[in-house]
């Protein structure tokens, strides 16, 4: 049997994981039983979680991302560097906020993958290419950022004779 703090420490994580990812559970009508909701409803809302938010959310604008300090004030992301280069596009990393992202030239598609902490592919987002090229569009690009913590990413450039070309992971 649980003891009362347990039991109220994993209806206070289920609530928020429930206001974390309402939108991640099935409809009624796709559930088969209570304890099947129950348990898919934990299952996508844990793995949506762990996988895509830790200190800001997969597809953040890394120009806007803020998180919130441990004052209750929301800060600009900081710390950011170049980690790797291919082919004039950057791996760019945010220290304080734990994300990664493509940067790169205007002139090639450029995107950022994300690994598992095993390896494993996880997820990718792609910019395309201005179209005509500078200075009718901005000198750089750059894709959303990825979180990045407890995880790996690299950059990746197109280029029509070579396909894709990416950094190392970080």
């Amino acid at each position: 049997m649980w003891s009362v703090p347990r039991r109220l420490a994993a209806s206070a994580a289920l609530v928020v994981c429930v206001a974390a990812g309402l939108a991640a559970l099935p409809t009624p009508a796709a559930a088969t039983s209570p304890a099947a909701t129950t348990r898919a409803a934990v299952t996508s809302v844990a793995n949506l979680a762990a996988a895509s938010c830790y200190i800001v959310c997969d597809d953040t604008d890394p120009n806007t991302a803020r998180y919130e300090n441990s004052d209750g004030a929301l800060v600009r992301c900081n710390g950011y560097r170049t980690v790797y280069v291919v082919s004039n596009t950057e791996l760019r990393y945010s220290t304080s906020c734990r994300m990664a992202w493509a940067r790169g030239n205007g002139y090639s598609p450029i995107k950022i993958e994300s690994f598992n902490a095993d390896g494993t592919f996880r997820t990718s987002r792609e910019r395309t290419s201005c179209p005509v090229g500078p200075p009718a569009c901005p000198s750089q690009i750059y894709t959303v950022a990825l979180n990045d913590a407890g995880l790996t990413a690299r950059a990746c450039v197109y280029s029509p004779s070579e396909g894709w070309r990416c950094t190392a992971r970080y």
